[in-house]
């Protein structure tokens, strides 16, 4: 049976829980099998900062899901799919995109790195921070007079 190849590109709201997480993921494999389908992965990629505003959330978690159903019932499967996430998890999912994949492509992506796995060097926001501190006009009090003076360099 020849199958066709589709991913999912799937932003949900970034107070998912664990809970709800899952049940995503068993439904949309429920729904893929329903198609005589196969999830090939499900992936979590975390949590981003999102260039605008999605629904009144500046933070959205991703999930990638790829999957394959029979060419044969393929409009019909990715139309529930899609039906799916906007019936049953239309709270949840803030938005999402399937795409048709080339049966012989690779399966390989490289994806950016999420909040969850960025290193956060601190002594970085310490510098910046005292270099922005110490270039600010300072205020002194003289007697009853205020003066502004800029820090001299040391």
């Amino acid at each position: 049976m020849q199958m066709q190849r589709y991913e999912t590109l799937i932003l949900v709201s970034p107070d998912i829980t664990n809970d709800e997480a899952n049940e995503l993921e068993k439904a949309f494999d429920r729904k893929v099998q329903e198609y005589k389908g196969n999830i090939i992965s499900y992936d979590r990629w975390g949590k981003y900062h999102l260039a605008y505003q999605v629904k009144h959330n500046d933070y959205g978690v991703y999930f990638l899901v790829r999957f394959e159903v029979p060419a044969t019932k393929k409009e019909i499967a990715v139309k529930d799919v899609k039906s799916l996430l906007d019936l049953k998890f239309n709270t949840l999912v803030l938005r999402y995109m399937t795409s048709q994949l080339s049966n012989t492509a690779s399966l390989e992506y490289k994806r950016p790195l999420s909040l969850d796995e960025k290193p956060r060097d601190m002594s970085l926001f310490s510098k910046e921070h005292r270099h922005h501190h110490d270039s600010m006009p300072r205020v002194e009090a003289m007697g009853s007079e205020t003066a502004v003076s800029e820090k001299i360099a040391e």
